[in-house]
């Protein structure tokens, strides 16, 4: 198998692979360091969920692929699903005491489900049936869309408790930036050094990011970085942001493009 999962805290350490898989991804991991994420064999991709070193597929009922995403402290788990079949629609979910139900955005041709905390606030993004790639967030049953401003896409990757969100937008020169958007409604943006994309995952209440970035042609690598807030000149409605630390490895990014 050619694509292996990993943890990282403070040192990398590798998951097993799981039975009959050809590749494996692994997107997040809860407090209980219970992992959910999926496998790729010859019936498709199917998610799973990782407790105490037992593999446990999960499967939306009637999907030919499933993907898992995230997982609150809860137990709950989002992620998306299709059909199979070319060019196909992705569908978002919720997973929640056993049960599946269906996450479509209003209006949206796609919604994939990335992050879920542990108030059962949802985070993703969307495709508008104008084409338009945006984040979302769902809160009580309400939907909001989040977009950077002057982007011409945003994708959002991931929550916090704190109700920030994290992910990457493409400006309008065509480069792709990472983002944190404050629960308060502000945004930081930054970049790695040296790269023209860069790709944030994941944020937790220290709001420390984890993300990817490309190092070479179809080559990545990971980081993990604190964002220190630097005002720009006030005619700018974002705030840029210091990556404190950039460790990782060579990959591919950790979570597919909508």
């Amino acid at each position: 198998m050619g694509t292996h999962a990993l943890s990282y805290s403070g040192s990398f350490s590798s998951l097993p692979d799981p039975s009959g898989a050809s590749a494996i991804w692994a997107f997040d991991i809860n407090d209980a360091g219970v992992v959910v994420g999926n496998t790729l064999s010859s019936g498709g991709s199917r998610g799973f969920v990782r407790t105490g070193g037992t593999y446990t597929a999960l499967t939306y009922p009637g999907a030919a692929n499933t993907y898992a995403f995230g997982i609150n402290a809860l137990g709950q788990i989002v992620g998306a699903y299709d059909d199979g079949t070319p060019n196909a629609a992705g569908h978002g979910y919720l997973l929640s005491g056993g049960n599946f139900s269906s996450i479509s955005v209003p209006g949206s041709t796609s919604t994939y489900v990335y992050g879920v905390n542990d108030s059962c606030v949802l985070a993703g993004t969307y495709v508008a049936a104008s084409g338009q790639v945006s984040g979302f967030t769902r809160n009580n049953g309400g939907y909001a869309s989040v977009n950077v401003p002057g982007s011409q896409m945003t994708f959002v990757r991931g929550l916090n408790g704190l109700g920030d969100l994290v992910g990457e937008y493409v400006d309008s020169l065509s480069k792709t930036r990472g983002f944190v958007r404050l629960g308060s409604g502000g945004f930081w943006t930054f970049d790695v050094v040296g790269t023209t994309k860069t790709f944030a995952a994941a944020i937790n209440n220290s709001r420390t990011v984890a993300g990817s970035f490309l190092v070479g042609p179809d080559t990545y690598q990971s980081f993990i970085a604190t964002p220190m807030p630097v005002p720009l000149p006030s005619a700018l409605p974002l705030f840029a942001a210091g990556l404190l630390a950039v460790t990782g490895f060579r990959g591919a990014p950790t979570t597919p493009a909508a």
